[in-house]
């Protein structure tokens, strides 16, 4: 059987030293095309120091939307995203035509074509060009040129809306690919009912050499039972290598149904929104292993407090013992939760100004959002260990047991989807 990848996804300059300590529990590191275009430089140094497997998402969707998804506060197009648009060549219409990209372009066939070679040669590339010409000069003498083990061709994303005008124009990108490249398909969790496109667009997927998907917002803790079998539906009828660019617990459990791996950011990541394009700012909180789920401090507290979690020892035992939490020290349960807080949810409060109007917005301290941080890392390493040792059977009667020991001191249904994520990987 093969190798079940971890990719960690690079997602500020800010996160580097995460990804650094962390480095050998990952298989690869995943770069979005905007900030490889921004800072092409500093990553290219990285990668050749780290020699740590990469790809880049070509995030050619992004020029498909409304523009104003793409501008500052300024109303300017966003810098790293003007950059992509040139490496693209379609700034003339980003930035001239002031439009998105719209599906009759690609009607054009010498358009389509470069579109397509931009894009590719952007992704085999930039990081060699960027490089600074003390390495440049080494890597050009040894013969090494470190490209993406991954090359995606375009791609555009596709909801119950829209899926018509856009499933061509993605199956051409895949037609060009001849077989040489990866595809990779972003749609809404609507689309994934529609059996017919299911099967119409995965029969296109399996003639390239690998498939990466990501499914529009897709919480497996919120998602219904029906919208995980539909998922694993999907998943299955992808022959060729597949990974799932935003996962959690659930798509790990899916390598006993075939997933080849599954990539997350730092603390958060495990699913997101297909616009607005770019990150949001990262909200620490706890990711509790027992229930796969990052909680707020105040939740944790009352498991704290129904669980009598009373000494160290019993945190450990019932919460988690990985590094960071083993810094967490008490003798009774008041010591425990104030360690806890001061751990993870100290916050201070923020005033700013937007439209001459002041706002207060809270947020967790920088060493707050550090050691939720480095937590939740060491917990999803322990989690892929876990899953390349045990068997799918262990797997599921561990959530069993979870659920039963967590189900009781938290409101009615917040854990269903245990039962579901059971189901549906049990048939």
């Amino acid at each position: 059987m093969s190798t079940f990848k971890h990719f960690i996804r690079y997602g500020t300059n800010a996160e580097k030293k995460f990804i650094q300590d962390f480095l050998e529990h990952f298989n690869g590191i995943v770069f979005n095309a905007n900030m490889v275009s921004m800072y092409a430089g500093s990553i290219a140094s990285f990668l050749y120091k780290s020699r740590k497997e990469y790809f880049i998402d070509p995030l050619t969707h992004a020029f498909a939307h409304s523009l104003g998804f793409l501008r500052n506060e300024k109303g300017e197009i966003k810098k790293s995203l003007k950059k992509l648009a040139e490496h693209y060549k379609i700034d003339h219409i980003i930035l001239e035509e002031n439009r998105p990209l719209k599906a009759k372009d690609f009607q054009d066939e010498t358009f389509l074509k470069t579109f397509f070679d931009s894009v590719i040669n952007f992704q085999k590339n930039i990081i060699h060009d960027n490089l600074e010409d003390e390495w440049k000069e080494l890597v050009e003498f040894l013969g090494f040129k470190n490209e993406p083990s991954y090359i995606i061709v375009p791609y555009f994303y596709m909801d119950i809306n829209n899926y018509k005008t856009w499933k061509e124009i993605n199956i051409k990108f895949i037609e060009l690919a001849q077989g040489k490249y990866y595809s990779q398909i972003v749609i809404s969790k609507e689309l994934l009912k529609e059996k017919d496109f299911i099967n119409e667009i995965t029969y296109e997927l399996n003639k390239t050499k690998g498939v990466f998907y990501w499914i529009d917002n897709f919480d497996e803790t919120k998602a219904t039972k029906e919208e995980l079998k539909n998922l694993l539906y999907f998943v299955e009828k992808i022959e060729v290598k597949k990974i799932n660019l935003y996962g959690g617990y659930f798509s790990q459990l899916l390598k006993f149904k075939g997933l080849n791996g599954v990539v997350h950011g730092l603390e958060y990541g495990e699913s997101r929104e297909v616009v607005p394009v770019g990150g949001g700012i990262p909200v620490a909180k706890y990711y509790l292993p027992a229930i796969k789920k990052r909680l707020n401090a105040v939740d944790i507290i009352e498991i704290l407090y129904a669980k009598q979690i009373n000494t160290e020892n019993k945190f450990y035992e019932k919460i988690c013992n990985c590094k960071k939490c083993k810094e967490i020290k008490g003798e009774n349960i008041e010591e425990i939760i104030n360690e806890f807080l001061n751990t993870f949810a100290l916050t201070k409060v923020f005033k700013y100004k937007k439209n001459e109007k002041e706002y207060y917005r809270e947020y967790p301290i920088p060493e707050s959002k550090i050691n939720s941080l480095y937590h939740y890392l060491y917990v999803k390493n322990l989690e892929f260990e876990k899953i390349k040792n045990k068997t799918k059977k262990e797997l599921l009667e561990e959530l069993e047991k979870n659920y039963q020991e967590f189900e009781s001191i938290l409101p009615d249904g917040f854990l269903d989807y245990l039962k579901n994520w059971k189901v549906v990987l049990d048939e």
